[in-house]
């Protein structure tokens, strides 16, 4: 396995006005290693959270529970599962247990009995099987919540904020969080941003019968994580602040802001988005950005990669004259409307449909220069 991480930084363009404000987009761009296909892969400890309620009736239902056969099925006798179902009520269908072939067979049988009722006590259910994993958490191990879902949390925390701000909080222990929606009628926002915020991966299932592929590939990615913990610190001078797009756990302290990205499988890569505003009181000469990288191998051991970005302070025309780099910009522009996408959801579900209309229409129109058209 090839034990560095690829890890590089640069901007839409490398100079700042004199005696203006200036934004700048930055693209930090981080890559694992890659794993030897003869390493074991590590333990996992997981819990499958299964909405049961009345909305999940027939086919949905079905998959899903196929899809939770597929999981007990595929995993090694050392790793750990949990079950939890829930409608308006939460039950631990087993507690975290491995998988021997007696294990195996009862959660089998016990997923088979599963029938859908009530109503969704989505934060419920989902920190059910966060607590499952908590109480048997693997130092070296992995360990992740994967909550299935087709609807709109309706009982419990239902604040998409609150939730999320949760699954940032588990995920600081060493517990992550995927989610999957299932059709159309779910919300979206709330399930996008426990995904990014826990540190696991979003999946959007129109048609159930994908379920199990979806599982696969989850399942997959988690055996083949090389990077763990990975974060990135960038360091801010004075005249500088930063909003980081995309949903990241974020935070600042005296080191600089801290972008917590989680575990990243073997060849993954992952593009953070930085505004980035210079204030008017900028001096003449380069301004530096300083960024760096942190994650944890296989083996335990710290994986670190450093950058330096550096601005020149030129004049407004001069600026204005420099034009911004145009690929960057066009994957900046998916990003960020996406973002706005989100934004603007929320925006709707808050009953202001006018507002997340006129917001999404102005942010397209600045991003249209780099849309790829239709």
């Amino acid at each position: 396995m090839s034990d560095t991480l690829d890890f590089g930084i640069q901007a839409d363009k490398n100079v700042v006005a004199l005696g203006k404000e200036s934004e700048r987009i930055i693209e930090i761009r981080v890559k694992a290693p890659l794993k030897d296909k003869d390493n074991n892969r590590p333990e996992l400890n997981l819990a499958l959270v299964i909405d049961r309620s009345g909305s999940m009736t027939g086919t949905r239902l079905a998959y899903a529970c196929k899809a939770a056969t597929y999981v007990v099925d595929v995993l090694e006798s050392t790793d750990r599962l949990a079950l939890v179902v829930f409608d308006n009520e939460v039950e631990s269908l087993f507690p975290s247990v491995r998988m021997n072939d007696e294990n195996r067979a009862d959660m089998r049988e016990a997923i088979r009995r599963v029938e859908s009722r009530g109503s969704t006590n989505l934060s419920g259910g989902w920190l059910a099987g966060c607590h499952a994993v908590a109480d048997t958490l693997m130092d070296r191990g992995l360990n992740r919540s994967l909550l299935l879902t087709d609807g709109r949390a309706n009982m419990g925390i239902v604040d998409p904020v609150e939730i999320s701000t949760h699954a940032d909080e588990l995920n600081e222990r060493g517990i992550s969080t995927t989610t999957l929606g299932v059709g159309l009628d779910y919300d979206h926002f709330l399930l996008e941003r426990m995904a990014e915020r826990g540190g696991g991966n979003y999946y959007f299932i129109e048609d159930p019968s994908s379920i199990p592929n979806i599982f696969e590939k989850e399942l997959h990615e988690l055996a083949h994580i090389t990077a763990r913990s990975t974060e990135i610190v960038v360091s801010l001078p004075n005249n500088y602040d930063a909003t980081v797009l995309g949903g990241w756990s974020t935070h600042s302290d005296k080191k600089g802001l801290h972008i917590r990205l989680g575990g990243l499988a073997s060849g993954m890569e992952k593009r953070i988005y930085l505004r980035a505003h210079f204030s008017t009181s900028l001096q003449d000469g380069p301004t530096e950005i300083y960024a760096r990288v942190f994650a944890r191998n296989e083996n335990d051991e710290l994986l670190e990669g450093e950058r330096t970005l550096a601005f020149d302070a030129v004049s407004i025309s001069e600026e204005e004259g420099v034009s911004p780099d145009q690929q960057l910009m066009s994957r900046f522009a998916e990003v960020d409307m996406a973002e706005a996408a989100n934004e603007a959801l929320k925006m709707e579900f808050q009953g202001n449909r006018k507002e997340a209309d006129a917001f999404l229409r102005n942010r397209t129109q600045l991003n249209s220069p780099y849309l790829k058209k239709e």
